[in-house]
């Protein structure tokens, strides 16, 4: 339990230099670097004296590492920017050199080959050996030395290629708005009627407005698509104004909050000496309902600004959620290869046409090099997205209309069940255990009409 003092030393603090970034990133890999030395030391390895320092000590680091890149997206400093990307970039890299350690990797697979000790662990404790074991030895550790090195020397080159890339991203001033066989097939065929009849309605109005400027219709193509799905959401709503004026951010946000309170069995309080990075930043604290023990802090920037990549999407729509299957499955595609040269761009194009519905043209257009997720630690996982949207949607209709009255008696079922149990290792299993059945795409597919 954290009183208030605590709670307010626990709030990150945001209003760090570009030299300070730097620093901190430096001596948290320092600070690392001793750590896993004295691991590499320890006489008997065991789960206590091994396993358990190293996940802290990796927690620790990722916080702090985190912190340092965040900045890269939100501040309004380009030199603060350029500095959380770089600070990110040496993160990577540290992290690349600690998984070629063949000491530290020593002490992991002795604990690991310990079948005794194994035996006896709790399952989350023994996924947890599994899985770091896993990643020494996908690091290249039972290679042989020249393949481990011609492998390090690729991580690297990697890593650097990531970095240019990110910086490429982030310093852009225009913006670019726009199991497998169950991904595709069960997703793809029910997105793909609901995303043919938007198109019929958007090609609607594309002919209609090439007949005006009396030119020829060629098609809809992929820079049409969010122009016109914004036209035929104006047209169907008949509002012809901004309606975001009739909904102030003072009164909308106590509501909203208000139900996530209800919703969540939490208790959510403005704060307004917390540091943030921009002055429009509005910071939170969450406690638990009975507001004796505190959760966390949350904080909400909800106004775009030409240096923050802030856009807001219709995601209730066949089209754009089209758009994230053929996402999820580029990435894949791009990942399992067995092919030493991909022609990336031709594979990004074809699949975007056959799966999301759109193409280019005779115009040489290079989306891939838009699509960041694959440069930042998402690869062959971006379908992710899509499916936690669908399990999203199931606990979300199962549990606001659990007893038709989305109470706070059917909403406390929510909290330990799901919410506390965020990092078990058999997510599925409580999700099954929730709904008293396995999760599916129903109620995601309800709730897109």
């Amino acid at each position: 339990m954290l009183s208030e003092e605590a709670a307010e030393r626990s709030a990150i603090r945001f209003d760090i230099s570009p030299e300070d970034i730097i620093h901190t990133a430096e001596y948290a890999i320092t600070r690392e670097r001793q750590f896993l030395d004295t691991i590499a030391q320890v006489e008997k390895p065991a789960f206590d004296s091994v396993i358990v320092p190293l996940k802290e000590a990796d927690n620790k680091c990722n916080t702090e590492y985190r912190i340092c890149g965040f900045l890269q997206y939100v501040s309004s400093d380009k030199d603060v920017r350029d500095a959380s990307a770089k600070a990110m970039a040496l993160a990577y890299d540290c992290k690349a050199k600690y998984l070629e350690r063949d000491d530290v990797y020593k002490a992991v697979r002795a604990v690991y080959d310990n079948d005794k000790e194994m035996s006896g662990l709790e399952v989350d404790d023994r996924i947890l050996v599994e899985k770091m074991e896993l990643k020494f030895r996908r690091s290249g550790l039972l290679l042989s030395e020249n393949k481990r090195n011609h492998l390090a020397k690729l991580e690297a080159r990697l890593n650097e290629l990531t970095y240019l890339f990110n910086c490429n991203i982030d310093n852009m001033e225009q913006q670019v708005l726009f199991t497998r066989k169950e991904l595709e097939e069960s997703l793809r065929g029910k997105l793909t009627i609901l995303a043919k009849k938007e198109l019929y309605e958007i090609e609607a109005l594309k002919r209609s407005d090439m007949k005006t400027v009396k030119l020829p219709y060629k098609g809809v193509f992929e820079w049409d698509i969010e122009y016109y799905m914004h036209k035929v959401a104006t047209a169907k709503s008949g509002i012809k104004e901004n309606f975001c004026e009739y909904f102030a951010i003072d009164t909308v946000l106590p509501r909203m909050l208000s139900f996530f309170q209800e919703l969540f069995g939490i208790s959510i309080t403005h704060v307004n000496n917390l540091n943030v990075w921009n002055p429009d930043v509005i910071a939170l604290e969450v406690w638990e309902s009975d507001k004796q023990t505190f959760v966390g802090n949350l904080y909400l920037d909800l106004y775009a600004r030409d240096e923050a990549l802030v856009s807001n999407k219709n995601v209730e729509s066949g089209l754009n959620n089209l758009r994230q299957l053929f996402y999820g499955m580029y990435d894949l595609s791009i990942h399992n290869s067995t092919k030493d040269n991909v022609n990336i761009q031709k594979v990004y194009n074809d699949m975007a046409k056959d799966i999301a519905l759109v193409n280019n043209g005779d115009v040489v257009t290079y989306g891939a090099a838009t699509f960041s997720h694959v440069m930042a630690d998402y690869e062959s996982t971006y379908f992710e997205y899509l499916q936690a949207a669908i399990y999203g949607a199931d606990l979300f209709l199962k549990h606001i209309h659990r007893d038709g009255t989305g109470s706070i008696e059917a909403s406390a079922e929510f909290g330990p069940n799901i919410l506390r149990l965020a990092n078990d290792s058999d997510q599925m299993k409580n999700m099954t255990n929730f709904f008293g059945r396995n999760p599916n795409s129903e109620a995601f597919f309800k709730l897109l009409g």
